[in-house]
């Protein structure tokens, strides 16, 4: 039996960056309907702990408009979807955005201040449409160095069957790993094909560290 993995989505964050007193990642990529949460670091004294933070959105004219403020402003299009928490013992405050839209993609700053013009530092937002997918496709959303366990059914006449999981790009299907024991260079250390217990009906696949 072979299962076609046609994808696995993912929620992107890229690499941290340091060069601003407040900082957290560059870019980040999720898909519609989906969520992100966002970290942003400050320096560690008293008055960053206990000043305003804010998530603004930046404006072709250079203007930030805030969406979100540890003060308990919110804005309209951020109504029953987002917050914002403030961390003062790690020095971080979290932004966190629920139920997203590709109206949702642009350029962003988290920052501290009583106004939107003290330290920030510059978020990148990028929000893809879900792509087109047969109706029987079982879709997994997992971060980036995560772990993922898929879940094969497969008919009990199958049992004595070969079981593979491959992964679908375009027409053809590469192979991550069989129950013969091979496995695809690439998964080859984080891939499993395993079965619990004694249920014939169903095998698991199961990969780690995400990429």
């Amino acid at each position: 039996m072979r299962l076609y993995l046609f994808t696995l989505l993912v929620t992107v964050f890229s690499g941290v960056s340091t060069k601003s007193p407040i900082f957290g990642p560059q870019e980040v990529s999720s898909i519609e309907g989906d969520s992100v949460s966002i970290t942003c670091y400050y320096p560690d004294t008293s008055v960053n702990r206990h000043t305003r933070k804010y998530w603004c959105r930046q404006g072709a004219s250079g203007m930030c408009t805030t969406l979100i403020s540890s003060n308990g402003y919110l804005s309209k299009e951020y109504s029953g979807r987002a917050n914002l928490i403030n961390f003062p013992e790690n020095n971080t405050f979290v932004i966190n955005i629920e139920q997203l839209t590709q109206d949702d993609t642009g350029s962003y700053k988290c920052g501290l201040g009583t106004s939107n013009r003290g330290l920030s530092f510059d978020v990148s937002l990028e929000v893809s449409q879900v792509p087109e997918l047969p109706s029987d496709t079982h879709v997994y959303t997992k971060d980036i160095g995560r772990n993922v366990t898929i879940e094969c059914p497969f008919k009990r006449e199958n049992a004595p069957s070969k079981k593979s999981l491959c992964k679908k790009t375009n027409q053809s299907c590469e192979l991550v790993i069989d129950s013969t024991e091979k496995v695809n260079p690439s998964y080859i250390g984080r891939a499993k094909l395993f079965m619990k217990g004694t249920d014939l009906t169903v095998f698991y696949v199961n990969i780690s560290h995400l990429t």
